[in-house]
């Protein structure tokens, strides 16, 4: 065994430095914060990737003991059905608590892990394929490090003299894609090796791999769904009824294993606040078809290698792509467009990136030769790396002036969690309302993740008006102020549900506006008990610096804690 894992480890040692120095580039913005910015660092981290800060509020509902994730923000809800499942964020909550660590430090560690973790399977799984080890090494770094360079937006961004903020590396966000698409290559690695030995084991870590991606991510489900489809139609053309059968099992199996997501999936499509919820993630009714540009190199580059006869294209390969290409078309079928970038990102742009690599590689080494391909290979993986740290860098700087000012948001925390009872609800700014949930076991009474939750409209516009009356707007000037903040409007009540049919996500009609005054005039009309007394609200935290306009009747509250600019109150 030990002579075993020696081989490995001399074989493989590239991927394994490669993977440690992924991890590490995950992790650099925290790293930066706790050395070189460790003077002002007073425990309010970076959390600048893409919905992070939602993430690692899931992971503390976990702590907090809410497994079952139906409303993570707010009091009311948590008996309601998920709508995405908790298996990621429980599996890295648990695994913090054994490792004595809170929810941001257990975030922190697991972009480290499953950042080296994930670099470990692409790799095996792209020498699984071709049997090219600088390849494999190059795809990899592509895959993790170098995809901003899968977007001209991104390169231009990325060329600026500008600072702009990439939120950066997109796998170095927790959770999704991080440990989605861990399951996703973890299912094409094994299902490609069971297909090459008819091993029991990969037959089984087949059909377990594939059955976890339904409670993983719902882009990589239905990918990984389509894929099994298409190599059903293709090993029955061959008339190989072996793998046909093998294929159909490991399907069944995986539907055994996500059986109590379909019936939470069942039960939630059918709750009366799931037409809310639909909308405003940005679901739509269409057929039209997508075309993805880089998705369309992808294929380009698998035309290519096939008139020239390259190493590049096997039939396993190719249908995993083509798959791709069919998952993000998947309304041309159903009628109902579910966010086609998440396929677009996290499933056509990994697997094209792998095609178009490919493709370069084995034409280099066709017409010039090896020594040209481990040159190749050496540039761009050292690009790759280059990329990767830029962009982490870029970001970070993007963002410190933001992080080190919220540092002032510690001690607020910090005394919340000695002297407010668990399950307390707290009135805030948007940005204190989301980071609540990340160091604290307490709800918020509004937040601008909530609405993707199941949540009644009277609940939500009531979070909203409350922040709309604390900001003192009267009656006679609420439809100038919801004309005038449109942006704040579409955010808190109408998420993503004009953005992919009207072009953005404040392109609603002005005749909604009129509608949410007529109701904002009717929400004041109840009364200050009614208004703050029809959902539990038992503290305001008022950042004087965010919010100085606020407005609120002093008998309402009583003053208990001040650092600075803000200021701790409790509601009676």
């Amino acid at each position: 065994m030990i002579i075993h894992m020696k081989e490995i480890l001399k074989r493989h040692w590239q991927i394994l430095s490669l993977s440690i120095v992924i991890g590490l580039l995950f992790i650099y913005p925290h790293i930066y914060l706790r050395t070189f910015d460790s003077a002002h660092f007073m425990g309010v981290d970076v959390l600048g990737s893409d919905a992070e800060s939602h993430y690692v509020a899931r992971i503390q509902e976990v702590y907090d003991g809410h497994q079952a994730l139906g409303q993570t923000f707010l009091w009311e809800g948590k008996d309601l059905p998920y709508l995405g499942p908790p298996f990621e964020e429980a599996a890295v909550a648990y695994m913090g608590k054994a490792l004595w660590m809170n929810s941001v430090q257990v975030n922190i560690f697991a972009k480290f892990l499953f950042g080296l973790l994930l670099s470990l399977v692409i790799y095996f799984f792209v020498l699984e394929l071709f049997s090219d080890r600088l390849l494999a090494l190059s795809a990899t770094a592509f895959i993790l490090l170098g995809s901003v360079l899968t977007s001209l937006p991104d390169i231009r961004s990325l060329l600026s003299p500008e600072v702009k903020n990439f939120e950066f590396l997109r796998y170095a966000r927790p959770i999704n894609p991080l440990i989605s698409s861990l399951v996703m290559f973890g299912y094409l690695l094994a299902f490609l090796r069971h297909q090459r030995s008819r091993s029991k084991t990969y037959f089984a870590a087949s059909g377990i791999l594939l059955g976890l991606s339904f409670y993983a991510y719902v882009y990589i489900w239905t990918y990984l769904l389509v894929m099994n489809g298409l190599l059903l139609l293709w090993y029955a053309a061959r008339k190989n009824l072996t793998l046909c059968r093998d294929t159909a099992l490991i399907t069944a199996l995986s539907l055994v294993i996500a059986l109590p997501y379909l019936m939470s999936a069942y039960s939630m499509s059918h709750h009366p606040f799931y037409q809310g919820v639909f909308e405003r993630q940005g679901f739509f009714r269409t057929h039209m078809p997508i075309l993805s540009k880089f998705g369309l190199l992808g294929l380009l580059a698998i035309v290519f290698s096939f008139l020239k006869k390259s190493p590049a294209i096997t039939a396993y390969g190719v249908i995993a792509f083509v798959a791709s290409l069919v998952a993000i078309n998947h309304q041309v079928l159903t009628g109902i467009n579910i966010q086609n970038d998440h396929y677009h990102w996290y499933v056509v742009t990994p697997l094209a990136s792998v095609f178009i690599l490919t493709s370069l590689y084995f034409y280099v080494g066709k017409i010039s030769g090896m020594k040209a391909q481990k040159a190749l290979s050496t540039f761009l993986i050292a690009v790759f790396l280059f990329t990767g740290f830029f962009v982490q860098y870029r970001s970070y700087g993007a963002m410190r002036d933001e992080t080190l000012r919220n540092q002032r948001l510690a001690p607020v925390l910090d005394w919340l969690k000695k002297n407010v009872p668990a399950e307390s609800v707290i009135f805030s700014s948007r940005l204190f309302s989301d980071l609540i949930p990340v160091y604290t076991p307490f709800n918020v009474y509004y937040s601008s993740y909530a609405p993707y939750y199941l949540i009644s409209d009277e609940r939500l516009l009531t979070g909203y008006f409350l922040q709309v009356l604390f900001e003192g707007v009267s009656e006679k000037d609420a439809r100038e102020y919801f004309m005038s903040h449109k942006d704040s409007v579409a955010a808190n009540l109408f998420m993503l549900k004009y953005r992919y049919t009207n072009g953005c996500s404040a392109c609603f009609p002005d005749t909604l506006l009129t509608e949410l005054t007529e109701k904002y005039k009717n929400f004041l009309n109840e009364g200050v008990q009614i208004r703050t007394r029809k959902y539990r609200l038992d503290y305001i935290v008022w950042d004087k610096e965010t919010n100085p306009g606020w407005k609120f009747m002093d008998r309402e509250v009583q003053q208990l804690f001040v650092s600075g600019d803000i200021v701790v109150l409790k509601v009676f």
